[in-house]
């Protein structure tokens, strides 16, 4: 192998790629295993801000490593290559095994001078490694530092946010951090002054929402409460509603039956005056007709007169005749005493006939005045028929108002239980803002903002503000006035 010509290449020999391997393996084991534990301590914080100085000094061990590479394990290897080509090529070469001393030493002489060269390439190379180690350490010095540093800021922070986890805002980071890390301190201090602003003003709309929120709920019991009572005092209000209306719907009816009679009796009563006028004309024919006896009467008297003068006058005849008239006057007595007797009853008749006259003369009268007060009676009834069929169409109307009333009392008693399911709601609401705004009043009360006594005077006063809840429709104080229902009753 010593004295064989075949030439050894560098890439003949395995210990390039593995040794680079191993070189950048192992740095990155080493800081992953940190960074994993790192992670782990610091896990309530940002991966990237416990990282970003293991990545730094990561990457600069990696490019400390690729240098060392770079300046040391190639010139390394490029000069063992040399040797070896000039073992076997130089001091052996032309196939002769023993050149002579001459050339020999000036060969040696040449290898000398590329060994120095060499040699002083191989010390610049270590001093290039010794710079990049110091360079590496610093930053490895740096990055130890700097991470103690990030610790015990981490530890500040740590403590601060559980005192902001604990309510306690008044615990603001008062020592300097690091020039990178002020930033975050001046950050974190403005968020506390913000939230304590914040908490001052919820403080302020918390007494305001409590304040009112018992407030709504005092008047929400107060409405509920004289709701249920407008609910029963409509209900009493639709049956009497409903009762007027089924008396005025009675009423209505019974005025317009009591039209139809009243009409009917009209009729008959201008029946009647027709019949009154009947009779007044058969009066007034009886009365000429008792005239009309009069004069009859009369003749018959003239008649019995000259009639009783003729018998008188036979008699005298029959008297002068002596025995010859005696029989006649005979017949003349008879005659004569006929006639008297036909006198007397036309004197009687007559004194009927006046009687009967006066009588008919009276009732005639009668009838007349009959007929003129029926016929008053006619024109009176005809006005009570016109005035009950205005009292019936009025009745009917107001048994239509009324229904229609009854109708929208109907509509608002129900209006009034949807009002009254409503406020329920309302004031069950009420109540839960009330709850919930004691609690919020506790949650604000468990923060700190160094001034107590702030929380401490707006929970007093939410407790005195929310008033406890009573049970709802438990009286009955709410009166109605009874004017203007006098008239239906």
């Amino acid at each position: 192998m010593f004295f064989s010509r075949e030439p050894v290449r560098p890439e003949s020999s395995g210990i390039t790629l593995p040794l680079l391997c191993v070189i950048l393996a192992f740095p990155m084991m080493l800081l992953f295993g940190a960074a994993y534990w790192r992670v782990r301590e610091m896990s309530g914080y940002g991966i990237l801000n416990c990282l970003a100085p293991d990545a730094l000094v990561f990457l600069g061990i990696i490019l400390s490593d690729i240098l060392i590479f770079w300046k040391v394990f190639l010139p390394a290897k490029r000069l063992s290559y040399g040797l070896s080509q000039l073992a076997v090529q130089d001091v052996f070469s032309s196939g002769n095994p023993f050149p002579d001393l001459a050339g020999v030493h000036e060969r040696l002489l040449g290898l000398q001078t590329d060994l120095e060269r060499s040699q002083k390439r191989a010390v610049e190379a270590q001093a290039s490694i010794k710079s990049a180690q110091e360079e590496a350490n610093r930053s490895q010095s740096e990055a130890m530092a700097e991470a103690g540093s990030r610790d015990e800021m981490i530890d500040v922070l740590g403590a601060a946010l559980k005192n902001l986890k604990a309510g306690r805002l008044d615990q603001k980071l008062e020592e300097v951090f690091p020039e990178k890390y002020e930033r975050l301190r001046q950050d974190f201090n403005a968020t506390l002054t913000d939230l304590q602003r914040i908490l001052m003003s919820l403080n302020d709309s918390v007494g305001t929402i409590s304040s009112g929120s018992a407030e709504i709920a005092s008047a929400a019991d107060d409405l509920a409460h004289r709701t249920e009572q407008q609910v029963s005092r409509l209900e009493e209000t639709t049956q009497s509603v409903g009762s007027v209306t089924e008396t005025v719907k009675k009423t209505a009816d019974a005025a317009m039956h009591a039209s139809i009679v009243v009409t009917q009796t009209r009729e008959r009563a201008e029946s009647s005056r027709d019949v009154m006028a009947a009779a007044m004309a058969a009066m007034l024919d009886i009365q000429q007709s008792s005239k009309q006896i009069g004069q009859i009467l009369g003749l018959i008297d003239d008649i019995t007169f000259q009639t009783n003068l003729l018998a008188l006058n036979a008699g005298v005849e029959a008297a002068r005749a002596g025995d010859a008239g005696r029989g006649f006057a005979v017949v003349a007595t008879e005659v004569r005493a006929l006639a008297q007797r036909s006198a007397n009853a036309a004197k009687d008749i007559k004194n009927l006939i006046t009687s009967s006259t006066q009588q008919v003369s009276k009732g005639t009268v009668l009838v007349q005045e009959t007929g003129v007060a029926m016929k008053t009676i006619v024109e009176n009834v005809g006005e009570i028929s016109v005035l009950i069929g205005e009292i019936a169409t009025a009745a009917q109307s107001q048994a239509n108002d009324l229904s229609e009333i009854s109708l929208a009392v109907n509509q608002m008693d129900q209006n009034t239980q949807q009002n009254a399911a409503m406020v329920e709601q309302a004031t069950a609401a009420s109540h839960n803002l009330s709850k919930e705004a004691r609690e919020l009043v506790q949650i604000v009360h468990h923060f700190h903002v160094g001034d107590r006594n702030v929380f401490g005077a707006v929970h007093a006063q939410v407790d005195h503000n929310i008033v406890p809840v009573t049970s709802l429709f438990s009286t009955n104080d709410f009166q109605t006035s009874d004017d203007g229902w006098e008239e239906f009753r």
